[in-house]
């Protein structure tokens, strides 16, 4: 099935010069997103999560032992 899309803008008055002009800069927009996932972690999901990170830690090490003196 063709696209209707170049059409109704050509229709309108757009040539092809001009709808080339309107792609988005990809890399741009993934480096932004990819800025704001970080910065969504570190203000939400990392604070949520790091008791339960150092409750598991605590699981799995061993416990410290008392200082015993010479």
């Amino acid at each position: 099935m063709a696209d209707s899309k170049p059409a109704v803008l050509q229709a309108a008055g757009h040539s092809h010069a001009a709808l080339s002009a309107l792609r988005p800069n990809v890399k741009l927009i993934g480096l932004l997103a990819l800025g704001h996932l970080v910065i969504d972690v570190n203000q939400g999901s990392l604070s949520a999560l790091l008791p339960l990170a150092g409750f598991a830690a605590a699981r799995f090490l061993p416990a410290p032992r008392p200082l015993s003196p010479r």
